[in-house]
């Protein structure tokens, strides 16, 4: 039988690797052993809002400040909680309640630190860091986080002298070293050091390395698009659901969709939901279909119209919580690529915007990126390459096959011509041009994704043939994208 402590180290290994569902289960088991403790609260409320079950997520963390109204650990995940609603200003609120309570201890300061940047205010962040390490145990949270602020700031000599001197230090855990590897490469990057820069990137990518099947991905492909051929779809059953509320922002990970939704969620009318799970609920639940296996397991003609009917209706009875009023409702999670067919038969009126960017930034970017363990191809070139070409003909495949609303961005062309651009993409959405999501910048819309620096700044360029710097380290990217 094992303990609590063994139980929250399983759950965060399940986590480690992206694995939500996996973790929920010893987490459970744990409260079937001690329902009140805090520790566990605090990481399983995080878990269920990952698996994008929120109410259920806040019943539970408020269950536990109920009975521990002053435990940072649940403090902190409140914090965190509001951040993901959008509540900013009670996310910081409930920082600094932990922060009170707990001012001994680098998580609380930490989590108000990254709170403080993401509301624009990084001085502050960086005082309250650079006090802290004066009074907290362990220093490296801390000096980790002030690497990431003076990334923001701009003070890339102070962010690198903070952070070369823990490299190495094997009594920090792996997952925080990663973070600190990646951070130092995007330093020594906005100091022009790309070769440097590279190395500490790699070693980030190889303490998180744990393989991506890339072979039974493209196998899985290679089913997928002849399931969900022309011939297929027509004869498959739809949901019977009108809606044209739901907005699909799909393509590789930072190819610009999150851009591109914050520019839409400027609209009046559109409303930014971000990456939202429910679509692989759908999957996952209400089909009862293993998402991972997706391309082996679902033919359209095995759909039935009633049970599409009820995942079309589950799925909007969730927005509706929050984005009820909204003439359309933006959802831009990468992993509902695999889904387009699926998504085309729950709702037939839906809208697809596809992001295109050069696959070397793509990819480059992806391999610069601190993401978790599920995004597993993201680790090696060679892996990043095979995946983008498998996703550059699954979306080819769709492209053709269905009968549906689909618009293609491009990114450089986004970025050279914003209006242009914007214009098409909100005409596209059905809605009226507004040169207030020109402004996408100055909005007050909260973004948690890795992009989150990015679509607060006005449209730049330099991101643009950003893989020229590292062309000696690219072989086996261009190998594996062109075979």
């Amino acid at each position: 039988m094992m303990d609590i402590e063994q139980f929250y180290q399983a759950a965060l290994q399940a986590i480690a690797r992206g694995d939500y569902r996996a973790a929920a289960v010893p987490l459970q088991q744990a409260l079937s052993h001690n329902p009140d403790n805090p520790r566990i609260l605090a990481l399983l409320t995080h878990v269920l809002s990952e698996l994008g079950l929120a109410k259920d997520a806040m019943e539970l963390l408020m269950a536990g400040l109920t009975r521990h109204p002053e435990h940072p650990e649940l403090l902190v995940r409140l914090a965190y909680e509001k951040l993901r609603q959008g509540l900013l200003d009670e996310a910081l609120e409930a920082s600094d309640q932990a922060l009170a309570v707990a001012m001994d201890q680098p998580g609380p300061a930490a989590a108000r630190a990254e709170l403080l940047m993401t509301a624009g205010r990084t001085e502050e962040a960086i005082d309250l860091l650079n006090r802290s390490m004066k009074t907290c145990t362990p220093t490296h949270p801390l000096a980790i986080m002030l690497g990431r602020a003076c990334l923001r700031q701009g003070e890339y000599e102070q962010g690198v002298a903070t952070l070369e001197p823990l490299v190495g230090d094997d009594s920090i855990h792996p997952q925080a070293q990663r973070t600190m590897l990646f951070c130092l490469g995007d330093l020594l990057d906005k100091q022009e050091e790309y070769d440097r820069a590279f190395e500490f990137y790699t070693q980030a990518n190889q303490l998180r390395k744990t393989g991506w099947p890339a072979r039974e991905y493209s196998r899985s492909v290679d089913e997928l698009t002849k399931n969900w051929s022309s011939a297929a779809l027509r004869k498959a059953p739809g949901s019977g659901n009108d809606t044209e509320q739901p907005v699909f922002i799909l393509g590789m990970p930072r190819s610009g969709t999150s851009l591109v939704e914050q520019i839409l969620a400027c609209h009046p009318h559109i409303a930014g939901g971000g990456e939202l799970a429910y679509i692989r609920t759908i999957v996952a639940d209400s089909l009862g279909i293993a998402s991972a296996n997706f391309g082996h397991v679902l033919q359209p003609g095995s759909l039935r119209k009633q049970k599409l009917a009820k995942a079309s209706n589950w799925y909007l009875s969730q927005t509706a919580k929050h984005y009820k009023r909204a003439q359309r409702l933006t959802d831009k999670n990468p992993l509902n690529t695999d889904h387009m067919g699926l998504i085309s038969l729950l709702f037939p009126r839906s809208r697809f915007i596809l992001c295109q960017r050069d696959e070397l930034d793509t990819c480059l970017s992806c391999y610069f990126q601190d993401f978790s363990d599920m995004i597993a191809y993201a680790t090696d070139l060679r892996d990043l390459g095979r995946f983008a070409r498998d996703q550059r003909r699954l979306m080819q495949h769709f492209c053709t096959v269905l009968e549906h609303h689909i618009l293609e961005v491009s990114y450089e062309a986004l970025v050279a011509e914003p209006r242009k651009i914007t214009e098409q993409m909100l005409q596209f959405a059905g809605v009226e041009m507004d040169d207030r999501c020109l402004s996408f910048h100055e909005s007050d819309r909260v973004v948690t994704t890795a992009s989150q620096d990015q679509v607060n700044k006005p449209i730049y360029t330099s991101s643009v043939a950003r893989h020229v710097h590292y062309e000696k380290h690219l072989e086996p990217l261009r190998k594996a994208l062109a075979d």
